[in-house]
């Protein structure tokens, strides 16, 4: 059975593509497509005007919000309006497809923000993902991982409610960076599966999924993509002397209760704002029993300042994260009682941005930060398992630089400083690491129809070890290790009709191997191991290759990806087979050692959407396999296919949707893991957008597993005790100030 749906979602995938191919008899004349959606909500807006000034070209946007024009005299002006919008209008220097979004009149924002051309530093458009306000408060979740786990594509491992991460076609950890408005936070999120995100994300603004060559901007091992979340942090100076929002959050499947509110207060150029939160969730309640030993705290507070003056902008603030949860236990491997994980991050962190009037150097963004990071993990007796310290320098000078063509070239420096320690029961020297990378991104109009995006970076890593009382542990010998290589990517899109985009993705990553991966010896409770490193790992390096299509045809719009990624050099943490003596369950844990083997990863996705008047429906199946090329042997811990359908009422202020998520059975296990079984779970959410003493305010509600069904994800590393939450309510609210 699994067999022949593999074969069925393959046919799929390529019938889609040979559609695609069919339609390039159709190409007409140079055209584009241009998307007007509300700035608020992201919905499309219907019966907008888009005019091509100085012309009879243009039309009125379709119930998608979208426009074609057929116009190919570049560059011209466009102006687009509404009666319930603010008038926009852009200039369109080439063929590529725009999305315009227009603010309310009845809100005094200011601006209007046109995203299509990238003409800012890390600004990039090149998004899978794109979760604004509204749709965050919708997706609203415990964990950054979780809010985004509903999304195409997108999986989360999690080791209880607090400790979850993202997973991108089978890759996550330090393959996937998790970043703040574009800087890394120096957890240690990547290390281990019991080490949660120190992201809060009620002071998200946006989380994107960066993909292709613009994510070597955020790091030099991303073939799965990288994830940033923009944050309420740092302010702007605003017309408004006060301004800011509040949001409340609950859930009953864990008691949760949440809040946020952010203030800000501007005086001509100067603006200060000022943040707070706080999280507290119980123990985690399954179908018929709860999960001791899951209960997760966090708080936080940030206070920041910026001023503007002309082509100037200062940023600067201080944000301190706390967070305590505890991770369960009970069986093999795990503590009795399960381990309590107190953390804490202080960070400072300032931007310089500085839009120059130089034809050659058009804008130049310089960023520094430092982040102190501590974690303890304690056994249920109160002693101490392992800590963590870390302290983390960034800095990062990019620039826009106008050599080639119509577009600038996006010039980076990034350097990263880390002093890293262990302590309590573990053997793991200290060390410091120092990180320089260099990287260029260009794009390319080759033709009317068809834009290039090229990537380049180069990398110098060194870690400087420090032994205490011994040259070497477990792990061998305790040396100095340097590391360098090369990482870089190309895009290209083809537009064959207005209707059918074809793209192609071709992608190298390398990263050095990480502290913990070389000299790691200890045990780990919370992780239910012993790990132990390897000092004489190479650096990681590998290619992927990505084809997709998307087919837009009246209300609705199909989308089709598949890829194939390699790596000549996997570094994993592998089950030996053998035990060390530690506090475990049994008096033992098992041994887990870091090595490199080649590996492949194949997969792809395909997702739909239509709307029919006020009817919306979207659905989208995911598959990923991953291999050791050397033995055929699967990797473990790969997501089965697996896959979503929703259909939704909408009007223009409230809507109504039922979301059935659902895998397949995982029977193609790595070593020493067990299969799982398949399941159909059914969601119910409702929103709606309204005011309140003139102000905007979203009250989002939803029902999680609506009929309680008992089932496990193959990512969760404590499936074999418990199976994913049972039915839950929950209710947002957030309130524009």
């Amino acid at each position: 059975m699994r067999r022949n749906s593999l074969i069925r979602i393959r046919s799929l995938l390529f019938g889609i593509l040979l559609l695609a191919s069919a339609t390039v008899s159709t190409v007409a004349a140079p055209d584009l497509m241009v998307r007007v959606i509300d700035a608020r909500t992201g919905n499309p807006i219907v019966q907008a005007s888009v005019a091509v000034i100085g012309t009879s070209a243009g039309g009125m946007s379709d119930t998608m919000g979208v426009v074609i024009l057929s116009h190919d005299q570049f560059p011209y002006r466009v102006q687009i309006s509404h009666v319930a919008y603010q008038t926009a209008t852009m200039t369109i220097e080439s063929w590529e497809d725009t999305v315009v979004e227009l603010v309310p009149r009845y809100r005094e924002l200011g601006t209007i923000q046109v995203i299509g051309e990238a003409d800012v530093v890390n600004d990039v458009t090149d998004r899978s993902v794109l979760l604004d306000e509204e749709s965050l408060v919708r997706a609203l979740a415990p964990t950054i991982a979780q809010s985004l786990a509903n999304e195409p594509g997108v999986r989360q491992r999690s080791m209880g409610p607090a400790p979850a991460r993202p997973v991108l076609r089978g890759l996550d950890g330090h393959r996937l960076p998790v970043l703040a408005d574009g800087q890394a936070t120096g957890d240690l999120s990547a290390t281990s599966s019991d080490h949660a995100v120190a992201i809060e994300p009620l002071t998200a603004e946006k989380i994107e999924v960066v993909r292709g060559p613009a994510s070597l901007l955020f790091g030099s091992a991303t073939l799965g993509g990288a994830v940033n979340v923009r944050t309420t942090a740092l302010p702007q100076p605003t017309e408004q002397p006060l301004a800011g929002a509040m949001t409340v959050s609950s859930n009953s499947g864990t008691n949760g209760l949440a809040g946020h509110g952010d203030l800000t207060v501007s005086t001509g150029p100067l603006a200060v704002r000022v943040t707070g939160y706080d999280r507290s969730n119980d123990d985690l309640r399954g179908p018929d029993s709860t999960l001791p030993n899951s209960w997760m705290r966090s708080d936080g507070w940030s206070l920041a300042g910026a001023l503007t003056q002309n082509a100037l902008n200062l940023t600067g603030g201080y944000a301190a994260y706390t967070s305590s949860y505890a991770i369960p236990g009970g069986f093999l491997g795990g503590h009795e009682n399960g381990v309590r994980i107190n953390l804490w991050r202080k960070s400072w962190q300032g931007e310089l941005d500085w839009r120059t009037s130089n034809e050659l150097l058009s804008r130049v963004r310089v960023r520094l930060s430092q982040h102190r990071f501590f974690q303890r993990e304690d056994e249920s007796s109160g002693v101490c398992g392992v800590s963590f310290g870390t302290v983390t320098y960034n800095g990062s000078a990019m620039a826009d630089v106008n050599v080639i063509g119509s577009r600038p070239l996006v010039a980076g420096l990034l350097v990263q400083y880390r002093d890293y320690a262990q302590g309590c029961l573990a053997f793991s020297p200290p060390t410091e690491e120092i990180g320089i990378a260099g990287v260029l991104l260009q794009r390319f109009n080759l033709s009317p129809r068809l834009m290039a995006t090229a990537a380049g970076r180069v990398d110098w890593f060194d870690v400087d070890v420090n032994p205490i009382d011994r040259t070497r542990n477990k792990a061998g010998d305790l040396v100095d290790r340097q590391f360098s290589g090369f990482s870089g990517g190309l895009e290209l899109r083809w537009r064959l009709t207005s209707a059918v985009t074809l793209e192609s993705e071709l992608m190298r990553a390398w990263r050095a191997p990480a502290t913990e991966e070389l000299f790691s010896d200890g045990p780990h409770l919370a992780a239910y191991s012993y790990e132990v490193g390897n000092s004489t790992l190479s650096a990681e390096a590998g290619w992927g290759i990505d084809f997709g299509t998307t087919i837009t045809t009246g209300p609705a719009t199909f989308r089709a990806n598949g890829f194939y990624n390699r790596y000549d050099r996997y570094l994993f943490p592998s089950n030996t087979g053998e035990v060390e003596v530690g506090p475990g369950s049994g008096g033992f844990l098992p041994r887990y050692q870091y090595i490199e083997r080649p590996t492949e990863f194949v997969g792809g996705e395909l997702s739909a959407t239509a709307r029919f008047g006020r009817w919306v429906m979207a659905s989208d199946v995911s598959l990923t396999q991953g291999t050791l090329t050397d033995s055929r042997e699967p990797l473990p811990f790969i997501s089965p296919v697996s896959g979503q359908i929703e259909f939704g009422y909408h009007r223009k202020r409230w809507q109504v949707d039922t979301r059935t998520r659902w895998a397949s059975s995982q029977t193609r296990t790595g070593a020493f893991e067990s299969a799982t079984a398949g399941y159909a779970v059914v969601d119910l959410s409702a929103a709606i957008s309204t005011e309140l003493l003139h102000r905007d305010m979203i009250i989002s509600v939803e029902v999680r597993n609506l009929f309680d069904a008992e089932y496990r994800d193959h990512l969760s590393r404590i499936r074999s005790v418990f199976p994913e939450p049972g039915r839950s309510a929950g209710a947002t609210i957030r309130y524009q100030l």
